[in-house]
């Protein structure tokens, strides 16, 4: 017999693992004679290990089950045997309709962050180098909500992180593991900062 004890512990559990995962709709459109084809959705980050779904082509609408601090974020879709990766910032609910002559040509829709994503690689494409940072800095800064920003904070983190450009994201992120390693990265930089005076 159960205790009651017992009975919370395992009810706190069982909510706590349904919290942690979801499940995740994308919809791919690739022609009939790419079915049972195989496929990767990865995660495009530098430094950090790649999370990796494996996906037979062939099904209308495909339901992966993703920690829940994965979304949105930025992934590559890569097809076997086929040229080129697509990169794209995934969103539940993502629709993708492959380019049968190059994956990286291929239309990606019903996704909020994708379309920031375009935006940004839109604002930077004829930027030089040493506007780059200047440009990511408006963007995180006139985009506070906006998983781009905090996917583009994390990885120019050591040409912006004195720009106090963490305290300008958005609480509503605070559940992303990326705001999260932010955060640890900056407490370090508050901690060593010289104290300033204000007039």
């Amino acid at each position: 017999m159960i205790s009651r004890t017992n009975l919370l512990i395992i009810c706190v559990l069982a909510c706590l693992a349904l919290t942690s995962t979801q499940r995740v709709k994308i919809k791919i459109i690739a022609p009939k004679a790419w079915n049972d084809r195989k496929a990767l959705l990865l995660t495009r980050e530098k430094g950090f290990a790649a999370v990796v779904h494996s996906i037979k082509l062939g099904f209308d609408t495909t339901h992966l089950m993703m920690d829940a601090d994965l979304l949105p974020d930025l992934y590559q879709f890569q097809v076997s045997q086929k040229k080129g990766a697509l990169t794209f910032f995934f969103d539940p609910g993502t629709e993708i309709r492959l380019d049968t002559s190059n994956l990286s040509k291929s239309a990606v829709t019903h996704s909020k962050s994708n379309e920031e994503w375009q935006e940004y690689q839109s604002l930077v494409q004829a930027t030089e180098r040493e506007k780059l940072w200047d440009t990511t800095a408006d963007f995180i800064t006139n985009h506070p909500k906006s998983y781009v920003s905090l996917y583009l904070l994390k990885v120019n983190w050591f040409a912006l992180k004195n720009r106090n450009l963490f305290e300008k994201l958005d609480r509503s992120l605070a559940h992303h593991r990326n705001y999260r390693f932010l955060k640890e990265r900056n407490i370090g930089i508050v901690k060593s900062a010289p104290s300033v005076q204000r007039k």
